[in-house]
């Protein structure tokens, strides 16, 4: 575990929830749905909701961040 650990702080360095976010997202997208277009739309839509999660753990919702400039009123 330590070597995953060590391998995810070195090629991830300061957003390492925001990794195993998306992957945990990845997993239970996949473990719930076979794969077709709306199922895929479904897995990339809890791929990112993961790693969001993971990104408000490390103290930067970059991806929350986003979505809230996107929406908001641009006058």
């Amino acid at each position: 575990m330590n070597t995953i650990q060590a391998w995810i702080h070195d090629h991830f360095p300061g957003h390492e929830n925001a990794f195993i976010g998306g992957v945990c997202g990845l997993l239970t997208a996949i473990l719930f749905f076979n794969l077709g277009f709306w199922r895929t739309l479904i897995l990339i839509i809890l791929v990112i909701v993961g790693v969001a999660i993971g990104q408000i753990f490390d103290g930067a919702a970059t991806l929350i961040t986003k979505f809230r400039e996107f929406f908001s009123d641009r006058r």
